[in-house]
């Protein structure tokens, strides 16, 4: 709980994350089962007065409460940051996002010694930057003069949990097809993250575009080659709230559910589920009207 509470905000709709404990046969065994496989006994937890109730979900959802924790079962689907340990790293190791250690050494050189880029991130020396905020901006070397060949830059932006980011360029232009920024979003690092959009060249109207991101992560990775060089890009970022699925409660009048951005388009990296219940003996009828993904006109 302690180590949550660094990045939630107690009272708030995000207060909640998950423990890595989901019932076990409707806890007719009174047992929960770990994320390891191992199980537990429902008794030793933080339930709420009217829980655990099986009837309400399978998986546990702890809130940030002061100054101690509440656990209920909730429903699996909901996207929630999760608790989870991590090997220890020896005094004088770097400690990587997918648990790995190395030598503190080999941080910052130029090489992905982790296997997931992460002790490249933060190194100002190499063009690589970790950004943490709620909002800033990010440009080219030597921005607004020509940047320099065989670049390879890298800004990871992370913004508080429950919110996504949102990119806007005031000025775009590289040499076409052969300086390319790549945006992707999903975690802090490309192995973890989904390429939302690769721009290249003087683009019409980019600066009347956003770029929304599914997370509260997005990567911008700008490479050049050895010739021609362009002004580059300056571009500002901020965060909102992100919005994305939920429960919902069937009404006998019509209403609506979109895409989070519609009707620009969805960001990208993202998964929204949406639960709807109607009263007990009533039918719940979906009508689609509207259908546009990458893969063109209508779902598969």
């Amino acid at each position: 709980m302690h180590v949550a509470s660094q990045k939630l905000r107690p009272g708030s709709m995000d207060d909640a994350f998950w423990v890595g404990y989901e019932s076990l046969d409707d806890l007719s065994t009174n047992s929960l089962q770990t994320a390891g496989g191992s199980l537990a006994s429902q008794y030793s937890g933080f339930w709420k007065l009217d829980q655990p109730d099986p009837n309400k979900g399978e998986c546990v959802r702890a809130h940030v409460t002061d100054p101690d924790q509440s656990w209920e079962l909730s429903s699996c689907q909901s996207l929630l940051p999760f608790v989870c340990k991590a090997p220890a790293c020896l005094k004088g190791s770097f400690s990587c996002s997918n648990g790995h250690c190395i030598n503190s050494k080999f941080r910052c050189d130029a090489q992905d010694d982790c296997g997931d880029g992460s002790d490249e991130l933060q190194c100002p020396e190499l063009c690589h930057f970790y950004v943490v905020s709620s909002g800033d901006t990010i440009e080219s070397q030597n921005y607004p003069n020509k940047y320099k060949p065989l670049m390879d830059c890298k800004w990871v932006l992370e913004g508080p949990v429950g919110t996504q980011i949102v990119l806007q360029f005031t000025e775009f232009e590289t040499e076409k097809t052969f300086d390319t920024l790549t945006i992707s979003t999903g975690g802090r690092t490309e192995e973890s993250s989904t390429v939302m959009e690769v721009l290249s060249g003087k683009i019409d109207n980019i600066t009347s575009r956003f770029f929304v991101s599914g997370s509260n992560f997005m990567i911008v990775r700008f490479r050049t080659d050895a010739s021609i060089e362009k002004t580059g890009f300056r571009a500002s970022w901020k965060t909102e709230q992100l919005r994305c699925g939920g429960k919902l409660k069937a009404q006998p009048q019509g209403q609506e559910l979109v895409s989070p951005g519609y009707p620009s388009s969805y960001p990208g990296g993202i998964e929204c589920v949406w639960i709807i219940e109607a009263p007990a003996g009533k039918l719940v009828t979906l009508k689609v009207s509207i259908t546009a993904n990458n893969r063109g006109q209508g779902c598969s």
